[in-house]
């Protein structure tokens, strides 16, 4: 008998919250545009760097409280490195958060770091980008010309 009544009791505190009114949130989506890193020269002694950018969109009412964070994908990667290919060759690549180009993006694990933003809404639609950082590091003599490529999900979690 006393099993049914802690059962019941139980049950009856759920129902209670689940009849208790959800909270406004707002309503966030992501547009990323194609970023190009233009011609790199294998046998220059250069990098090739690039920005490119993420803008979050949220909707909502004015004071709602939001809180997000931005993860890339981390397919296509060797060790640290993202990979551009064209056919079966390689390009290597990084994509940094910051333009010092010391905090590698991606999903937080391995050393790499996720952008994160929270804030109040002062309208009932607010955009904020995120730069992203792009480097081919040097020396990569082992390419050969052509159009390299290659796709990086952008997750947004909130």
């Amino acid at each position: 008998m006393r099993r049914t009544l802690k059962l019941v009791s139980l049950l009856s505190c759920i129902l209670a919250l689940a009849s208790l009114p959800a909270g406004a949130a707002a309503d966030c989506s992501i547009r990323t545009p194609a970023v190009s890193f233009g011609n790199y020269d294998s046998l220059a002694s250069g990098r090739r760097d690039t920005i490119g950018s993420v803008t979050v969109t949220c909707t909502g009412n004015t004071g709602d409280a939001v809180s997000y964070y931005l993860s890339l994908s981390t397919t296509g990667q060797q060790g640290g490195y993202r990979v551009m290919t064209n056919g079966s060759q390689q390009l290597n690549y990084l994509i940094f958060a910051d333009n010092g180009y010391t905090q590698v993006w991606g999903d937080g694990s391995a050393g790499s770091s996720v952008v994160s933003d929270s804030y109040t809404m002062n309208a009932h639609s607010t955009s904020r980008s995120y730069p992203m950082y792009g480097r081919i590091p040097a020396g990569q003599s082992q390419t050969t010309a052509g159009a390299y490529s290659a796709n990086v999900t952008v997750t947004l979690k909130y």
